[in-house]
């Protein structure tokens, strides 16, 4: 669910408690993350679905004969029911006829259905335009001969018209044709209750997939694409990066197995996370993104049966080493700020000579510097905090007074699970206790004047840290109290 600015956000995966979850800015430069119906998304041996009990209303309303006739240079206005039937072939747009003006509404999803009958050049494709043709497309799907239905999201709002464009000279018979909006699948989300589609295999032998719209990656630059899927009649998933992102990664939904550079993550009612990392690579410039559908065996060319799939809900593509909590789009890429949490306490609170802070956390492996907590005095000069050091892939306690070192401690064990933290200190002795272990210890230096008191990304940037709890002491405990507070 969505959390206004300014308000914790509380995150229950893996703690029925809740903790908080303080994560860096992020954006997600997939610009459709939900609108899988929309023509951003190519469906390859395949299609989207929606979710056809939810059909509302007829949007055509013009009484339409049993079938409309266009021709290239031969159009019969009192014949095409308000269709507009158009071929470019030759340099200039023809039209034919009149229509019933449907209101499309921006990220809304219509069901269309629609025959074709070719008598001869190529198949058309089925648009839709303002009745003065200057709004964008707001979709451009190829038909095919004989029944259409399709599954279109608007990526504007305005009152317009469909028509047919091909690039040759045609002749074609369009009849039964109907617009309904309707709405998607039950999702994973809150604020999107219906908000899943469903990717449905055709029946060609070969891949089915869907692809996004051309991305800009940067060469050398980490991304991580995550998606959430729910199993229908196949359960297993392949997620690739395409031309320019080596991340290739494949899911299985019964198993929860992934063999790549992926990682799957449960939610509720079947739903999972699922996400692969990969480097910008050959040069920088636009990629797509795939999901393929894989038949039981794994395969990834078969041949489909038009009616199996999955279900999807919420692309993100961001730049970094890991995905983070999920950003809404609905035609511009969005950019979530970076979480922090501080307070400036009152007197007394901060122990000014002695003292013990302490944060339970559930790490995520990362390559990027974090910090997870940090007394000091609104100055990077006067402070005491311990966080990861990508340099040297490990936990770390430092101390700075009047911007002058006053010692460092550094565990590096392999780093993997849950960890109760905390850092001890007084003149002349610091401590840096880890999972009931006193694992670092400085028997130099003075304590800084502090006056706050940050949990999460201080600095800024860094990995998310679902806060399990945090402690505040106003004096140094005892060896024994500390293996007590840190051990797991």
């Amino acid at each position: 669910e969505e959390v206004g600015s300014g308000q914790p956000r509380i995150d229950f995966l893996g703690n029925t408690k809740g903790s908080l979850l303080l994560e860096p800015s992020r954006t997600n430069l997939i610009t459709q993350s939900e609108a899988f119906a929309n023509y951003y998304w190519t469906k390859s041996g395949a299609s989207i679905e929606g979710d056809p009990s939810t059909a509302g209303s007829e949007l055509i309303l013009s009484t339409m004969v049993n079938s409309v006739s266009f021709a290239y240079d031969t159009f019969d206005s009192a014949t095409s029911s308000g269709f507009h039937a158009r071929n470019d072939s030759a340099g200039s747009s023809q039209r034919g006829g009149t229509v019933d003006e449907i209101s499309f509404v921006i990220g809304k999803t219509y069901r269309i259905n629609i025959d074709v009958s070719v008598a001869s050049g190529s198949i058309p494709f089925l648009r839709a335009r303002d009745a003065i043709g200057t709004n964008p497309t707001i979709l451009s799907e190829q038909l095919v001969n004989g029944s259409n239905i399709l599954y279109v999201t608007s990526d504007s709002t305005f009152t317009g018209i469909l028509e047919f464009s091909n690039g040759s000279v045609s002749e074609y018979t369009v009849s039964n044709v109907s617009v309904k909006e309707v709405s998607g699948f039950a999702s994973p989300s809150a604020d999107s209750p219906l908000g899943a589609f469903k990717l449905v295999e055709g029946t060609n032998t070969g891949n089915h997939n869907i692809f996004s719209a051309n991305l800009a990656v940067t060469l050398g630059l980490t991304y991580t694409f995550s998606l959430y899927v729910k199993k229908g009649e196949r359960n297993k998933v392949r997620l690739d990066g395409g031309y320019r992102l080596s991340l290739d990664a494949t899911f299985d939904l019964d198993n929860l197995s992934v063999s790549g550079n992926g990682t799957i993550e449960s939610f509720a009612n079947g739903w999972y996370k699922l996400s692969a990392t990969g480097i910008g690579e050959i040069s920088t410039g636009n990629t797509n993104l795939y999901a393929y559908i894989l038949n039981d065996l794994g395969t990834q060319s078969y041949t489909g049966d038009g009616a199996s799939g999955v279900y999807l809900y919420g692309a993100q593509l961001e730049q970094g080493s890991y995905a983070t909590s999920y950003i809404k789009t609905q035609g511009t890429a969005q950019t979530r700020l970076a979480d922090s949490c501080s307070q400036t306490v009152p007197d007394g609170v901060i122990g000014q000579t002695e003292g013990v802070a302490y944060v339970e956390i559930d790490w995520k492996e990362n390559d990027e510097e974090s910090i997870f907590s940090v007394l000091h005095d609104g100055t990077v000069n006067n402070r005491m905090d311990f966080g990861y050091s990508a340099t040297f892939n490990s936990f770390y306690f430092n101390v700075r007074t009047s911007g002058s070192g006053q010692g460092l401690m550094q565990y590096s064990s392999p780093i993997s699970g849950k960890y109760k933290i905390a850092i001890a200190y007084e003149n002349n002795g610091f401590a840096l206790w880890i999972n009931g272990v006193k694992e670092a210890s400085d028997s130099s230096g003075s304590v800084p004047i502090t006056t706050k008191y940050n949990v999460g990304n201080y600095i800024g940037g860094g990995r998310e840290y679902p806060i399990i709890s945090s402690k505040l002491y106003d004096t140094k405990l005892t060896d024994q109290e500390l293996s007590a507070l840190t051990q797991v």
